[in-house]
This record gives C-alpha cells, structure tokens and sequence, in this order.
C-alpha cells in the first residue's frame, strides 16, 4: 500500500504532464500513471512527429520551386524518408528525455501503468493498478484521446488489412503511396495532405462538412484551399464516402457518384475521450458527449477530481491542455483561476499558415457585437517581401465598438508565430490604443500587427 498522495494524474500527455509538474513545484505529493510513453500521443504521434515531417517537406517544395530565386542553384531536391524518420524520432527523444528529467527533479512520481479509479475510501479516492492500491485526495483525468473511426462500410475491412490507417500509423510508415485519400478536412487532414503531396503522392481530402474548417475566418480558409490546390491537392467537401475497397472509395457528391482510387486511406476524420477502463462509474463522475464534464475551473461534478485536455473533449490542442492544467492546479491550491476558450489559438501548419484566435467578423456579428475588420497584405511587412518572392496572405484583427482587440487571423508563412502575439492581445483584452505603444523590431512579421493598428 502507498502512502496517501495529494494528487494522482491519469495520463501523461500534456495535460498530465503539465498538471503534475505544476502541482508538484506547489509542493504537493504527486504521483503519475502513463500506460504508454510520457508526453502522450502529442509528442510520439501528433504534433511533434507531424512538425518534424512537416519541416521536411515545406524546405523540399522550397528547394524545388522557389531556392532558385535566392542564388541556390547547386542543390539536391530528392526526399529520402528514412533520414526524415530519424529527425523526426530525434525531436521526440530529445523532448521525451527533458519531460522525464523534470518531472523527475520536481519529485514526481512516474508509474508506466494503466490506472483505474476504483471508489472512494473516506477521505481519499481509491486507484489501482497491476494489482497494487493507491490512495490520493484528488485525481486528474488526463487520459487523452484515441481516433474516430467513422461509419463507412468497408472501413473496418480496411484497417485490418491496413489499406486504411489512422493518421498516428501513416507518420511512422515509409509513406511512398502513388495516391492517398485523406478523410477528414481539419487541421490534421491538411496538414498530412500537404505532407503527402509534398513527398510525391496525388492526394484527395475528403470530409461530408460542406464548410472546411468552420472555426477559421472565411477568407483565411479560401486562400489556404486555393494555396493547397495549386499544388495539386484536390478537396472535396460536402462529400459522403459510401464505401472502402482495396484500392478505392465510392463517393455520393451534389454532382453524383464517383469514386477515387487510393493505395492508402487516412482516417482523420476527429478524435474523441479515451474512458474506457477508467472505472470512472465508480465514483459515479458524469459524463457529457461523450467527454468528462467540468465547469471552467476544470473541476468534475464529484469534488476533488478534475479533468483536463482531450478527456474534456472542448479543445483538442496542447496548448489549450497546459492551460486547463494551469487553472486545476489552481483551484486545488486555492488560487483564482479560470479557463478561457475564446482566447486559444488555432494553427494550421502547412505552407502557407492559416491560424486564427478570438472572434472572426462572421462570429462577431452572429454573436451581437459590433465590430469591424481591419486587414492588410501580408506584403506590407519588409521582411515577408524579402523572404516569400512571388507569395502572398493575410492579416487581420477584428476590433469590437469599444477599439477592444477580440480576434486576430492570419495566412501567410509564419502565421503560427503571429499569432502568438494575437493570442496575447485577445486574452488580455487589449486596445487599439495600448497596442500601438508595442515597438516591434524591423523589418519582422511582427510589423503586421502595427500596420493593422493604424491602417
């Protein structure tokens, strides 16, 4: 038997990791179950994995179509997937390796278990694993996500046979497919379509919404798919998939059936909580859609357990699950704190970037705010001119009847690091006035955003 702990996380992906090292540097006793890897399926088979690739094939279109432009005229231009799989595994060792030390050094304790909650015992919650007991006064639920396998007849078919993979299998494999069909439109759907183009495959993306990426400003998310399809890729929206079979999908579209062949399919069609097995029923934790439900302090309906990250099925990203750790924390220590959803940045990390914070005009206004829209080129910025020959993009902010900052959205290479800063107007609620005493240094993508403040 262990002794009592002050907090027991289950899962160690971002939330997790997040909200044990903070817990443990407030001085509390903590001890964290992973069943996998630390750092989750962000670090080992999402984000980081998918950045690494990612990089690799923005500098191999570079190479081919616009280096010439900048007096590299010796360069080799073939992609070699093997070399790309070894950074890309680098990355994750190093970052697996720095997540391990600190958790280490701040006392925490790792158990490479799955963990099951298994009641209550007085005053503390009972968790088990391998046979052994564990006691704590509260738990995070971090359990993370696992992929949506959508309702297509033949789907399940063709997973087994491994003509159709989920996007966590296709980044670990050599790739070199002559067609992909990719079916799902978000940011992971867009992303592995310009990966999978890029290193040489006709590529389709497929989703049955008929507006791609509906969180995302209309003209940031047009400009994209126009971007995406002068390189070859084909989308296909509004588009129901009545069928996989090795080698093709059928298709029922507004303009009739088709099909498309395919040597692999991914199926990135969402993500949903990973629950099963957590006993959760034990100590009878509600749940809503399918996701832990929690009010915007992270805290459940059953006191002294919270959630955070994808168990809580509100915004899939990592940086929303370091926050929701932050504010759990927080209320557990007593310390004010609550979550923001309007203010979390989302990226899209192909080449060009799409990314948006905050309100767009079209929600604004569907919200009853008055607002306005300020944009600008994006080549109203120097060292975007000196950098992107012959590119193009975006910038805007949407200013609510007070001059308030509520929304920031950008397409154009480096969007994901302008939005940084939009991230940070939007949550502290700047305005047109206090935001143009930022001095940002010249020439750098940064000067967008004062180039907007006085347009």
């Amino acid at each position: 038997m262990s002794s009592l702990y002050d907090l027991i996380v289950i899962g160690g992906g971002p939330a997790g990791c997040r909200t044990a090292q903070i817990a443990a540097q407030n001085g509390m006793k903590t001890l964290l179950f992973e069943r996998n890897r630390i750092g989750g399926i962000c670090l080992h088979s999402g984000c980081i994995p998918t950045k690494s690739l990612l990089f690799g094939a923005k500098m191999l279109n570079f190479a081919c179509n616009d280096a010439h432009k900048y007096g590299i005229v010796d360069h080799q231009s073939k992609y070699d997937i093997d070399s790309a799989q070894r950074a890309k595994n680098k990355a994750v060792r190093i970052i697996e390796a720095s997540l391990t030390e600190s958790l280490a050094k701040l006392g925490v304790e790792v158990i490479s278990s799955q963990a099951k909650v298994a009641g209550c015992d007085k005053d503390a919650f009972v968790i088990t694993a391998d046979g052994s007991t564990y006691k704590s006064r509260r738990i995070m639920i971090a359990c993370g996500s696992s992929p949506v396998v959508p309702p297509i007849s033949g789907v399940e078919q063709a997973i087994k046979s491994g003509h159709a993979v989920f996007p966590e299998a296709y980044l670990n494999s050599a790739y070199a497919h002559r067609e992909t069909v990719i079916v799902g439109c978000g940011a992971t759907g867009l992303e592995l379509a310009y990966l999978a183009n890029a290193t040489g495959s006709k590529v389709t993306v497929i989703d049955d919404a008929e507006v791609v990426c509906q969180d995302f400003d209309r003209e940031i998310i047009s400009g994209l798919l126009d971007e995406l399809g002068d390189l070859g890729i084909s989308i296909i929206p509004g588009a129901n998939i009545t069928r996989v079979s090795p080698g093709v999908i059928y298709l029922a579209t507004s303009a009739g059936e088709k099909d498309v062949s395919a040597d692999v399919v991914i199926l990135a069609a969402g993500r949903r909580a990973s629950l099963s097995g957590l006993g959760l029923e034990s100590v009878s934790l509600p749940l809503k859609d399918g996701a832990v439900a929690v009010d915007a302090r992270m805290r459940t309906q059953v006191p002294g357990i919270y959630a955070a990250g994808d168990a809580v099925g509100r915004e899939l990203f990592a940086h929303t699950a370091y926050r929701e750790a932050e504010v759990a924390v927080n209320d557990m220590i007593g310390k004010q704190d609550s979550m923001d959803y309007g203010a979390v940045p989302r990226v899209i990390y192909t080449e060009p970037e799409a990314a948006g914070v905050g309100y767009t005009l079209t929600s604004a206004q569907a919200a009853d705010i008055e607002a306005v829209e300020r944009s600008v080129p994006m080549r109203r910025s120097g060292r975007f001119i000196a950098e992107n020959d012959g590119k193009s993009g975006v910038f805007k902010m949407v200013l609510d009847r007070n001059n308030t900052i509520i929304g920031v959205h950008a397409l154009g290479h480096n969007a994901s690091e302008l939005i940084a800063a939009g991230a940070m107007m939007v949550a502290l609620k700047l305005d047109v006035g206090t935001a143009k005493k930022v001095i940002f240094p010249h020439p750098s993508y940064g000067e967008l955003i004062s180039e907007c403040l006085i347009d």
